[in-house]
């Protein structure tokens, strides 16, 4: 089973090891300047049900994200440095579901991701951490609206080209969801991907 915790491990082992062999071609940055991104990802993650009352379980599914975002250097005269940014994310997950003593809890609309950045970069990698909100569409029996979920990250963008690089990061999340009763669920992702930068 996919836990939260082997998940990060993998990702940050994953991410080190990659970074480390990093293609020779860098990225071709504007020096100072606000930098602009598209990219689109994959990747598969569990839902962890953690219930008050019996009958908890996990289930995992596949997951497709679109997601554009800014990048700001916070110096801008050097090409390594820190940066902060914001990221817009798109996602749909299917494939999963949590038994719950109500009903089944199921995969349901797509969800939108508003992220808040914190990174350094190199001229091959920028690494980075993430944290923000997200609204959530879920079918369940009796029926449940849409919910918003707090989530954390940490990632790499490795560079291929002078535009293209490629993208790897773990998120968790954490949903709770009231209908008759209250249900908490973990989310655990692990993405790859590729990035066009400006």
């Amino acid at each position: 089973m996919f836990h939260s915790k082997h998940a990060m491990a993998v990702a940050v082992a994953a991410i080190w090891a990659l970074s480390g062999a990093a293609a020779a071609q860098e990225y071709d940055f504007d020096e100072g300047a606000l930098e602009f991104y598209v990219g689109t990802s994959i990747g598969y993650g569990n839902f962890d049900y953690k219930g008050d009352v019996s009958g908890s379980h996990s289930s995992s599914g596949a997951a497709a994200s679109i997601f554009g975002g800014a990048r700001l250097p916070l110096n801008p005269e050097a090409t390594n440095g820190f940066f902060i940014g914001g990221e817009l994310e798109i996602s749909t997950e299917n494939g999963w579901n949590a038994n719950v003593p109500l009903g089944t809890i199921q995969d349901g609309a797509n969800s939108l991701q508003v992220e808040f950045h914190l990174g350094y970069r190199t001229p091959k990698v920028a690494y980075f951490g993430y944290a923000g909100v997200a609204s959530k569409g879920i079918d369940q029996l009796p029926d449940f609206q849409e919910s918003a979920y707090t989530f954390v990250g940490v990632g790499a963008d490795i560079s291929l080209s002078e535009r293209l690089a490629l993208r790897i990061e773990a998120e968790l999340g954490d949903m709770t969801i009231h209908t008759l009763d209250t249900y908490e669920l973990r989310k655990t992702e692990l993405n790859i991907g590729l990035v066009y930068n400006f």
